[in-house]
């Protein structure tokens, strides 16, 4: 069953994206970890990497192991973009590129870190992590938007 559910955050995520009609495909990108992939568009390849929590309670929190942060830093020393997609249970995803995650968590420094994502109904989310808070709000239409049109959203 629990292989069902990560199915089931995952391929929400991924449904949106490949909905897109800049997407050209979507494949994993390492054998022995479910949680990155490989996005094909119009302009690149990106990686992309997703966590989901099936916490109802709000804020969603998201831990990072070490090897989740070694997975990230291989993302960004293969693809240009990278991105991670945090599944907020049923309220949706939140979008973040590889210099808010920089921001947040300093994948390059070791130890376990975590996101925590909140928001209300209607509302954009507020996204802290262990290293620091993003300054601005992440909206639903960033995603996938952000993915296949990256320079609107560079701070």
């Amino acid at each position: 069953m629990a292989n069902f559910k990560y199915q089931l955050y995952y391929g929400a995520a991924l449904l949106k994206i490949i909905q897109d009609q800049r997407c050209l495909g979507v494949s994993d990108y390492v054998d022995d970890d479910n949680s990155s992939f490989k996005i094909l568009s119009q302009l690149r390849e990106s990686g992309l990497y997703v966590k989901y929590t099936e916490s109802r309670l709000i804020p969603w929190s998201f831990t990072f192991s070490e090897n989740h942060l070694e997975k990230l830093l291989e993302l960004k020393s293969k693809f240009e973009k990278v991105f991670v997609l945090l599944v907020c249970y049923d309220a949706g995803v939140c979008c973040l590129n590889y210099d808010e995650i920089e921001r947040l968590l300093r994948p390059s420094q070791s130890g376990v870190k975590s996101i925590s994502v909140s928001k209300r109904n209607r509302e954009k989310y507020s996204v802290h992590g262990t290293n620091g808070e993003l300054k601005y709000k992440i909206g639903d239409n960033d995603f996938p938007e952000k993915i296949f049109n990256p320079i609107c959203f560079e701070k």
